[in-house]
């Protein structure tokens, strides 16, 4: 978890604190939840059945008795942790208990009645929809489909929840069926899709492209080390100029190096080396240098070779 106020306002929250603050809460809602269901199960049967009557202000006492010390039990929780707890460290923490509590009482006092209204609309909902798609999958529309089908329940229950996934989902099913549907009834004559052959030619044009792109990089390469000096190598790789006045008595014969395979190799290593040693001493890290041996450098010195 990042630190600051960026997801969550904790710092150093520890796992065990957290899931017994939340528990704590878990277990007040449970409660209050109960709690209300009976007190609205009591207003219920103080009508319906006249025993409940003479017991209702007994029920009333132990409801609110067992309630209220759960809410305080809630808050006083929250104060004890934090002063116990450090680690959990919540800014503005008085507040946060408030909202807690406040949203818990909302929950409490709207969340039954709206769970009843959303159980009957629910149930009314389920049972008018079966008997819609039954009827659609029966053959009152042209194209009635499982496919179709399930697109129209698909956006009768986006319509009911108003979310924007099912709706995303919806039309993508409703285009998909409407392609299958198009497809079935005018079939293309010819073999491939225009969206394939599109697809294909756009591949082609694009290997076509990198084959010009490699080429073009290629002749830069070349025209580049045109101009490079090629006048170090070493002494065994070197091939003798041709002496004066052999070939066609001009005097002048092409001198021609030779250069061995691993000759850029070895010099890109060493430019390595070089990179890494200019950012360890940019980072303030100590090199270990290795010491070539007195032989083999006083063999470079002699060659004239610089290490490349």
């Amino acid at each position: 978890m990042r630190r600051g106020k960026h997801i969550f306002p904790v710092r150093h929250l520890h796992l065990a604190d957290a899931c017994a603050f939340f528990g704590a809460q878990g277990c007040c809602v449970v409660a209050g939840w109960l709690t209300t269901y009976l007190f609205f199960f009591a207003l219920l049967m103080m009508y319906v059945w006249p025993p409940m009557r003479f017991g209702f202000d007994d029920f009333m006492r132990t409801m609110w008795g067992t309630t209220i010390p759960l809410y305080f039990c809630s808050v006083v929780f929250a104060r004890v942790t934090s002063r116990t707890h450090p680690g959990v460290i919540v800014h503005n923490r008085p507040l946060w208990a408030a909202t807690e509590l406040l949203l818990l009482i909302a929950n409490i006092l709207l969340g039954p009645p709206l769970a009843w209204g959303r159980l009957c609309l629910g149930t009314l909902r389920n049972v008018t929809l079966w008997a819609w798609l039954q009827n659609v999958s029966d053959g009152e529309k042209p194209l009635a489909t499982p496919g179709s089908s399930l697109y129209y329940a698909a956006t009768y229950i986006d319509h009911q929840h108003n979310s924007p996934l099912p709706r995303v989902l919806a039309d993508r099913l409703h285009l998909e069926l409407r392609n299958m549907a198009n497809l079935r009834l005018f079939p293309p004559d010819n073999i491939e899709p225009i969206i394939l052959k599109k697809e294909i030619a756009e591949a082609k044009e694009e290997r076509d492209d990198r084959r010009i792109r490699a080429r073009l990089l290629l002749m830069f390469l070349l025209k580049t080390n045109d101009g490079r000096n090629l006048s170090i190598f070493r002494k065994h790789n070197l091939r003798p100029p041709e002496p004066e006045g052999e070939e066609g008595g001009d005097g002048e014969a092409p001198e021609v190096h030779v250069l061995e395979p691993g000759h850029a190799a070895r010099r890109w290593k060493k430019v390595g080396k070089e990179i890494k040693a200019a950012q360890m001493a940019a980072e303030g890290k100590v090199q270990v240098v290795k010491r070539r041996r007195p032989a083999v450098k006083k063999q470079l010195e002699m060659s004239g070779d610089d290490g490349w």
